[in-house]
């Protein structure tokens, strides 16, 4: 799952990926955010590096991407 940490509605990205390591625990979790003090809050959400800051770099999304991919190859 890729998501900001902003989400219009009720639910922020935090509880969306709580609610998904509940439900989908084997799901990867990238979150992104421009508060650099959300970083902190993704660090046990996330599998590669804490968060994405904005603006980002598609390179990098797509480095850690196919990173998790990869790793969840590795272990099937």
């Amino acid at each position: 799952m890729f998501s900001d940490v902003n989400l219009p509605g009720g639910i922020n990205g935090f509880a969306l990926a709580q609610w998904l390591r509940r439900e989908r625990p084997g799901l990867r979790i990238i979150l992104t955010s421009g508060i650099v003090k959300a970083a902190r809050e993704a660090r046990d959400l996330c599998e590669e590096g804490p968060l994405v800051e904005k603006p980002y770099d598609h390179r990098e999304v797509e480095r850690r991407i196919r990173s998790l991919l990869a790793s969840r190859a590795r272990r099937d």
